[in-house]
């Protein structure tokens, strides 16, 4: 169908007229390109027990508090063994598997093109996270016979796979240092993968994606956070947006106004944080994130305003949510989170004895393009705002320094989160620069955020 498009619009242009109507015809589709929200597809890859779900989340959380529309693509073969009786043995190098990484492959690509569909109708720039690529299916087929069948019935080459996504991102995993616990008993009973098989399907996931001219590498890294500041690196370059990488620090301030400024709130976005820890140590928690208005957290900083629950209700921004399950590993001075949906949320809620936390956010860039949150904790008794902000970067002129405050780095795990865990009511007024409604190991300057 192409080359007879292509042979009939040669025809055309031959002439004065079809000329004309070739050229509108250009012009046209350039604008049309031109016209679609610009869209930025990641692959996360790795073997077992590299943090893709921890990475995911994060990369979620801080890129939309940007104002990017981020859609997670989730792994094809969990739709498949999730909702049946599973992978059988009994296929392993028959004809059963051809067809079975066949439907995988199908699957997959689509998949991937209906995600792509869905994020251009927002008019946001969208970047697509892939856990795990259309390439991924190669490292868990059996033999490479099967997996050129696969690209054979799809009519498809592994060059052109490579050229679905604009950046690969291979997580290295833990299993290859001798940090890795599996089975039952361990931190993670579900997974099966023995340390050598980990780490040899760790090997096979870097070499599919070798080829790939944005391949980046992102080592095992003994304390997690830095293993997140690799990846935050190679994202702030790629999309160029400030403070996704870097120290960050924190100083209560004060307005110098009355208010905001309007072109300030004109093009800040505004969130509501709810965190709610599930045990006495602080160590597992769950957290609601709600998009609200700005003028909703303007109001919330007076002391008589509405609840955090009767502004949610009001203001119709309040759909834009995400959940997530966090669990603190002190030990790795780790964070360990994972994306969930509003079902599972509010189940855990209801089973909770401990009392939420909500922290009203203020996100903004200045014309440098450096990033800014500012916050006050709605259920404290006063409303003190801390603004976070990237070290070496100053104030906004609309705000300045509290008296006698001064700024400080996030506080790290053990001294500071133990004595965040301390103090029952968080944000209180004993802890005024803390990272506060966050579980305890959640406190560095590059996991808080």
């Amino acid at each position: 169908l192409t080359d007879k498009m292509g042979a009939a619009e040669l025809d055309m242009s031959q002439t004065p007229r079809g000329a004309k109507r070739a050229r509108e015809f250009e012009t046209q589709e350039k604008a049309d390109v031109a016209a679609r929200p610009r869209q930025i597809s990641i692959v996360l890859t790795g073997g077992p027990c590299s943090g893709k779900s921890s990475i995911m989340a994060l990369i979620r959380d801080r890129l939309s508090k940007r104002d990017m529309q981020v859609v997670t693509v989730p792994e094809y073969a969990t739709h498949f063994f999730a909702n049946s009786d599973g992978f059988q043995g009994e296929w392993v190098g028959t004809k059963k598997e051809e067809d079975l990484q066949h439907v995988f492959l199908n699957y997959q690509i689509m998949q991937e093109n209906m995600f792509r569909d869905f994020a251009a109708l927002n008019s946001k720039t969208s970047v697509l996270l892939l856990d795990r690529g259309t390439l991924d299916q190669k490292v868990f087929t059996s033999d490479v016979k099967i997996w050129e069948a696969a690209l054979k019935r799809n009519n498809v080459t592994e060059h052109q796979l490579l050229e679905r996504y604009d950046m690969v991102m291979h997580l290295g995993t833990c299993a290859k240092v001798g940090d890795y616990e599996w089975g039952p008993g361990s931190n993670n009973p579900g997974r099966y993968h023995s340390p050598e098989e980990a780490a040899r399907l760790d090997a096979v996931c870097e070499d599919v994606y070798k080829g790939h001219k944005q391949l980046r590498m992102v080592p095992y890294c003994k304390f997690f956070e830095d293993k997140v500041e690799l990846v935050m690196g190679y994202l702030q370059d790629a999309l160029h947006v400030d403070g996704l990488a870097g120290k960050r620090q924190r100083v209560t301030v004060r307005l110098r106004a009355a208010a905001v400024p309007p072109e300030v709130q004109h093009h800040a976005q505004a969130f509501v944080i709810t965190s709610t820890f599930l045990d006495e140590a602080m160590q597992n928690s769950i957290r609601r994130r709600v998009r609200i208005g700005v003028d909703c957290w303007c109001e919330g900083m007076r002391p008589e305003s509405l609840s955090i629950d009767e502004a949610l209700a009001k203001d119709c921004l309040s759909q834009s949510e995400m959940f997530e399950e966090r669990e603190a590993i002190p030990e790795e001075n780790y964070l360990a989170r994972r994306v969930i949906s509003k079902v599972q949320y509010h189940k855990i809620a209801v089973l909770t004895r401990q009392e939420p936390v909500d922290r009203c956010v203020l996100s903004f860039q200045d014309q440098s393009g450096s990033h800014y949150e500012l916050f006050y904790i709605k259920n404290s008794a006063q409303r003190e705002l801390v603004l976070d902000l990237t070290v070496g970067s100053s104030l906004p002129d609309w705000l300045e320094p509290e008296h006698s405050a001064r700024a400080k780095p996030h506080p790290r795990w053990p001294e500071e989160c133990a004595q965040e865990a301390r103090v029952r009511k968080l944000g209180g007024d004993d802890a005024p620069h803390r990272v506060r409604g966050l579980p305890r190991g959640a406190c560095d300057s590059r996991i808080a955020r």
